[in-house]
């Protein structure tokens, strides 16, 4: 049912009316008094940015599903065959843990294997929980841009601008300050109770 407002003060070009000069009039012509807001708000959801709709359609390797409505991602540029990347990726799981229930920050890998099947066994021989794409597929992540060396990451915000990029080890530590400021944004999106 449409919901017609009528209200005098604007008619008038007042601007601002008083709450007693509005009614509201439906489809039948009834007209009743405004309702006021309701004092209980919801938490409010951050509004999703470009890359929060990209990574939220990715296509994944070992069906983990990205989270579409994280406030920063790292996108971590690995492989099975890096001896470096093997070094890296149990500070990466521990990582993900430590991160994963707030859902502010999320990890993405993004294989350089040249098959699903490698890149798959590379994140289970760790255990890892997040997502993990074909490099290919990453390549549809705004800003992603292929790496010279890996592991290498590049954190992202949910619009997608880079806020950092390189090697992943000097990369890897920096997520905690984006979950205090993802934890300081949710703060300030939140009404006050």
């Amino acid at each position: 049912m449409r919901t017609y407002i009528l209200c005098l003060g604007l008619v008038l070009g007042i601007g601002l009316a008083a709450p007693q000069l509005c009614a509201q009039q439906d489809d039948s012509g009834n007209t009743a008094a405004p309702t006021a807001k309701k004092d209980k708000k919801k938490a409010a959801k951050p509004k999703q940015g470009k890359a929060n709709k990209v990574i939220g359609h990715l296509r994944t390797i070992n069906g983990v599903k990205p989270n579409a409505n994280a406030r920063y991602y790292m996108v971590l540029q690995s492989a099975s065959w890096c001896g470096p990347c093997n070094a890296e990726m149990p500070h990466v799981v521990e990582a993900h843990e430590k991160y994963k229930e707030e859902g502010l920050v999320e990890i993405v890998l993004a294989s350089w294997d040249n098959d699903p099947g490698s890149a798959k066994a590379f994140i289970n021989k760790y255990k890892g929980k997040f997502p993990a794409v074909m490099r290919k597929d990453a390549k549809r992540i705004p800003h992603f841009k292929e790496a010279a060396g890996i592991p290498w990451a590049m954190i992202i915000d949910a619009n997608g601008e880079v806020k950092e990029d390189g090697n992943a080890g000097l990369i890897l530590p920096k997520l905690e300050q984006y979950a205090q400021q993802a934890r300081a944004e949710q703060a300030q999106d939140s009404p006050a109770e």
